[in-house]
Formats: structure tokens, sequence, C-alpha cells
């Protein structure tokens, strides 16, 4: 079984928007998720996997300290 994580939508969100991402298209295209994947998992809608947020956390050369602070901070 896959581990959610239930703050990952947050996690990602505030990523994205850290690296300039602020077209969702864009950034889902990159990582291959679908736009609509990308915006359930930021609207809370569904929780992404521990894997997919570490995967792009680290695309996007955050730590995941680091990626938590900002999910904190842009609350």
């Amino acid at each position: 079984m896959t581990k959610k994580i239930s703050e990952g939508g947050k996690i990602i969100k505030a990523v994205r928007l850290a690296r300039g991402y602020r077209d969702r298209t864009e950034f889902a295209g990159r990582l291959g998720f679908a736009v609509n994947t990308v915006y359930n998992w930021e609207s809370g809608r569904s929780k992404p996997s521990y894997d997919d947020v570490q995967m792009i956390v680290d695309y996007l050369h955050f730590n995941m300290i680091e990626a938590r602070e900002l999910a904190k901070n842009a609350a």
C-alpha cells in the first residue's frame, strides 16, 4: 500500500509557486502528471503519495524540511 501524505497538496503548491510555476498545466506536463491530478492534490480533493511529493520536491531542488516550511508559511 502506498503511503499518502495529508499535507502533500499544500507542499506541492508551495514549492511550485516558490519556483515560479504559476501555470499548473506547464508544471504538470513537465513532471508527467495530468493537470487534474495536480489540481486535485493542491485543492485537497485527493492526497498524493509520499513518493510523488518527494519526487516533486527533489525535481524543484528542495528538501522535505524546506518544502514543509514553505507550505507552513504559505498558510
